[in-house]
């Protein structure tokens, strides 16, 4: 690996890019700014396929569906918003529920669901067949602080929240429930959780200065 650039600068948000995120075919890359803007590249061109305004707020987080089709988006506008990516319009959304800053969002494997983490200590996750949230539950409880990320394992079964608290927690995707005692080897904030390929591990970073790899068995 030679580190070296290969495409960019891509130019065109005016305020800081705070989310990006490559389309599964590695064809397009989606950033999300504090502009209140999400907007799409060409990965192999530099060509900027459209600005998507409809946020009143920063974007936090971007995410692609599995099929490459959609972004969705999480503001500190507490919405989401799902857009079609080659026409820019918006699919699904407002989603509203949360009371603060989203701040990470992801497609369920399947592409039906979208999990969501913000700072108003929860998860929710919605449905993207349809205009409302998912119910029961419509929210997952638990955190006691800022939800930082959130993921999907890859089967779907089951979403890991990283908090503010230092606390990861793991939920069944569908009814809610905690699928195992809240992880608490952190002593500050988890700001990033992720998958194994294969689902079997679970991997953190905190602001502990760590990174922390668990075998993930029910």
């Amino acid at each position: 690996m030679s580190g070296s650039l290969v495409l960019g600068p891509l130019t065109g948000h005016t305020e800081a890019v705070l989310s990006v995120a490559f389309s599964p075919n590695g064809k397009l890359i989606a950033s999300g700014s504090l502009d209140h803007s999400v907007q799409i590249w060409n990965a192999e061109t530099e060509y900027n396929k459209g600005r998507f305004t409809g946020h009143t707020n920063g974007v936090n987080t971007v995410a692609f569906s599995p099929d490459g089709k959609r972004v969705a988006s999480g503001s500190s506008d507490m919405t989401i918003l799902v857009w079609d990516v080659e026409t820019g319009d918006i699919v699904y959304g407002p989603f509203l529920g949360h009371t603060n800053f989203v701040q990470s969002i992801v497609f369920s494997p399947d592409g039906t669901r979208i999990a969501s983490g913000a700072c108003d200590n929860t998860v929710r996750v919605w449905n993207v067949d349809g205009n409302i949230i998912l119910d029961p539950p419509h929210s997952f409880q638990g955190h006691t602080d800022w939800v930082w990320s959130v993921v999907y394992s890859p089967d779907g079964k089951w979403i890991v929240s990283g908090c503010q608290d230092g606390v990861i927690r793991i939920f069944d995707a569908e009814n809610g429930h905690f699928v195992s005692k809240p992880i608490k080897n952190h002593t500050a904030t988890v700001w990033s959780v992720a998958f194994s390929p294969n689902g079997r591990k679970m991997v953190s970073g905190t602001e502990d200065k760590i990174v922390q790899v668990y075998d993930i068995k029910f």
